[in-house]
């Protein structure tokens, strides 16, 4: 600290500086509690595929603690609850029809592989957000539709 100049010792040292650290650790704590708390999160929907061997589940997201027009899909696999696959977010009107054969399980425009894990995505004018960077756990692909 001595070989910083005069005034910034003062700056490094004062008052402000302890607030400004204060104020920047409350936001990340803020910023991480929601993140934490929007993949624990209750979901708004939730059903058992046809086979009963994935539970359902939609996510409503909150951003700022308000509900914002996300949401993302939650697959479960019911024998091991441990397994949990979290699609990437999409916008909140979402049509819940599902379906499953041998090799997938899924709603209208989302398809979860039983065998690679992976989610493939067709959402119409799907667009990446950076929430995914915080709340998707699973490799997807897109196929373009419309």
């Amino acid at each position: 600290m001595n070989d910083l100049p005069i005034g910034s010792r003062k700056i490094v040292s004062g008052k402000w500086f302890r607030s400004l650290c204060i104020v920047i650790g409350l936001v990340l704590f803020s910023f991480f509690y929601m993140v934490i708390f929007n993949i624990n999160r209750e979901a708004s929907e939730s059903f058992l595929s046809g086979s009963g061997r994935y539970r359902i589940e939609c996510v409503d997201v909150l951003f700022l603690y308000f509900y914002s027009q996300y949401a993302y899909f939650r697959f479960t696999e019911v024998s091991k609850p441990v397994r949990v696959y979290r699609s990437r977010v999409v916008r909140d009107n979402i049509d819940l029809s599902s379906f499953e054969d041998s090799k997938q399980v899924g709603v209208v425009w989302l398809d979860f592989e039983k065998d690679t894990h992976r989610f493939t995505l067709g959402y119409p004018q799907w667009r990446e957000s950076w929430i995914n960077l915080f709340i998707s756990n699973t490799p997807y692909t897109v196929q373009p539709n419309g």
